[in-house]
């Protein structure tokens, strides 16, 4: 192998040219390779921070999981909420999925206020592009977690929404 800076002949597992003492194209190559790998994994962790999927299943018994799943599923339609709160109200599974219904339901509504107050910018030409953006990104995820926690709930599973899953409004 030759250096391609200076010309001279070098072993080929150098990683350095003898003569100038440049790098490898292999070896910095390798290094921007070391380099992503540990931005990958830090985004990985810090991403498992934020978008962390906690099971809470294994609280509940299986009888309460089964007796009260129906109920639990209609906690992520909005308003419907109230049915386990009020049908099941002995139950801790119906209650959990009740909670994440209602503050599914909170949030949502609180988004739709928001975008209310906020469409008057829409007709400034590039704020309101990046505004219309932002909310329907929003609007998107809350969407998004409505459907999971149906899908969650119907499978009899407790699994907690990310960002919004630590709310707790009753117990």
């Amino acid at each position: 192998m030759y250096c391609r800076y200076c010309g001279k002949e070098m072993p080929d597992d150098a990683k350095k040219c003898p003569s100038c003492g440049k790098e490898t194209l292999e070896s910095q190559a390798q290094a921007k390779l070391d380099e992503a790998e540990e931005v990958f994994a830090k985004a990985k962790k810090e991403g498992k921070k934020y978008f962390k999927f906690e099971d809470k299943s294994g609280q509940f018994t299986n009888r309460d999981k089964e007796k009260n799943r129906g109920v639990s599923v209609l906690a992520y339609i909005p308003l419907l909420f109230l049915v386990p709160m009020l049908t099941a109200q002995d139950s801790p599974y119906a209650r959990f999925h009740a909670n994440q219904g209602m503050v599914l339901f909170i949030c949502a509504f609180a988004l739709w206020v928001v975008g209310r107050i906020f469409a008057f910018l829409t007709w400034i030409p590039v704020l309101g592009v990046i505004i219309k953006v932002i909310f329907l990104i929003l609007e998107l995820a809350m969407f998004a977690a409505f459907i999971y926690g149906l899908l969650t709930s119907s499978k009899g599973k407790a699994m907690k929404i990310p960002f919004l899953g630590n709310i707790i409004i009753f117990d």
